[in-house]
């Protein structure tokens, strides 16, 4: 059972194509780690809680990729941040 990212992943070869922008790939793992510490706060059993921790371990390394990636922009992460906190935490 996956909540959002998959055990093991499919690893698929680069076909080249276009480069993927590193703030959107931060921006969508970001509302993923506030999605995943919802569920971490409100399990629904100890195998949900058990998932969403190792998911947790994923996202977290995603976002550190992404966010060392050429062209990553801090300062629009730092506002996507703000937003999504706010969005989350209701404040």
């Amino acid at each position: 059972m996956a909540i959002i990212y998959e055990d093991n992943p499919i690893k698929m070869p680069w076909r080249g194509g276009k480069p993927l922008n590193p703030n959107s790939q931060y921006n969508k793992h970001l509302e993923n780690y506030f999605f995943l510490r919802r569920v971490l706060e409100n399990p629904k059993g100890f195998v949900e809680k058990h998932q969403a921790n190792k998911e947790m371990v994923t996202c977290q390394k995603k976002l550190d990729y992404w966010s060392s990636r050429r062209g990553f922009d801090q300062a629009a992460a730092n506002v996507e941040t703000d937003r999504l906190k706010k969005l989350w935490n209701g404040k």
